[in-house]
């Protein structure tokens, strides 16, 4: 099984329904080897549409730690990992604060990702979907290449295709061939880097509910991710509630497989570890 690399709890993210220790019981249930907390940080968060609590989504890091000392604290020595993260919201403008908040605390692992586009973020408000969607993929593509070359320091980078899991499209899956030269150069400037890519179970569970006839990532883009000497890739399940954990991960291995992947990873205290896929 995996590491699962993507998860939030209450009250830290301020829109999770689960506490540490259900989060902890549910990947436990379902087999992983462990799970990093990646509480959201949301400096300067634009949208209008979102409800107060998200605005203001930084979370107290101590209180925090608190908790995570507690919960490992309570567990068999079974070698189940409880890592610490953060999961910073990207703009622009952000680096330096990035950077600081980076320093602040000895993380296991940075997962960077981008919710917003033209101060809009998609869960809330379908304003993007205004434009066609080549319009709107190669722009959210371009954005996710800048953000991989310009962010000071992470370790991997979530949910590429975040706003796909809300687009009014018959078939949203995000390809390749939407954006071939966006995803070109963002593939690109993540496997210079060094930096893992996210498969976000989250968006392949909302494929799948949309009736999506192959709702796993597209295989274009990790042979490609591949040949360009892409090697770290992560599975995160994006969990705001316990049950989630475990959901399509063996399909999407086999696509990696398939892909010619033979590792998956997650961090420790910065450095990557590898798991065979087997």
């Amino acid at each position: 099984m995996i590491v699962d690399i993507h998860n939030h709890t209450a009250p830290h993210s301020p829109d999770a329904r689960q506490s540490l220790d259900e989060l902890v019981a549910s990947a436990r249930q379902a087999g992983l080897y462990g799970i990093m907390v990646t509480e959201h940080v949301e400096p300067d968060y634009p949208d209008p549409l979102a409800p107060d609590p998200v605005l203001s989504a930084l979370y107290d890091m101590e209180e925090a730690a608190r908790t995570l000392a507690r919960v490992r604290a309570s567990l068999p020595d079974d070698g189940f990992l409880v890592l610490s993260g953060l999961e910073f919201g990207w703009m622009p403008h952000l680096g330096l604060r990035m950077a600081d908040m980076v320093r602040s605390a000895p993380f296991d692992g940075i997962l960077l990702s981008m919710h917003v586009l033209r101060g809009h973020d998609p869960y809330f408000d379908s304003t993007i979907f205004h434009a066609s969607r080549r319009t709107l993929c190669r722009e959210w593509m371009a954005h996710q290449a800048a953000m991989a070359r310009e962010a000071p320091d992470f370790d991997i980078l979530g949910h590429y295709d975040y706003f796909s899991r809300y687009a009014p499209w018959e078939d949203p899956r995000l390809r390749y061939d939407d954006a071939p030269d966006e995803m070109e150069a963002f593939l690109s400037a993540l496997a210079t880097r060094g930096a893992a890519l996210e498969l976000n179970t989250r968006t392949v569970l909302r494929m799948e509910a949309l009736g999506v006839a192959d709702p796993l990532p597209d295989r274009r883009i990790l042979e490609r991710f591949r040949e360009l000497g892409g090697e770290r890739v992560c599975i995160g399940s994006d969990s705001h509630e316990p049950g989630v954990h475990g959901k399509k991960v063996p399909d999407i291995l086999g696509r990696m497989a398939e892909c010619g992947f033979r590792h998956i990873c997650h961090y420790v205290g910065r450095e990557v570890r590898f798991l065979p896929i087997s």
